[in-house]
């Protein structure tokens, strides 16, 4: 499994896990599961994003998997 797939499932299982939006404090805990720095993990997220997998904003506090990001199973 590469770093790519090691952070979306880490963002799949937080968002699992959560009633509403995942709030942005869950990105420690994906950037620790996923064993990416936190410092790195925008790259990630962003990458991510642009393949319709997640949305996500730190200005606006929320990170959630989209329809698409759903069906994803693992390889």
């Amino acid at each position: 499994m590469d770093d790519f797939d090691r952070v979306f499932f880490a963002v799949k299982k937080e968002c699992g896990k959560q009633t509403k939006f995942a709030e942005v404090y869950s990105l420690e805990i994906i950037a620790k599961e996923s064993k990416i720095p936190l410092n790195k993990l925008p790259l990630y997220l962003h990458h991510l994003q642009e393949l319709g997998l997640i949305k996500y904003s730190v200005n606006d506090n929320y990170i959630y998997l989209t329809a698409l990001g759903k069906k994803k199973e693992k390889r």
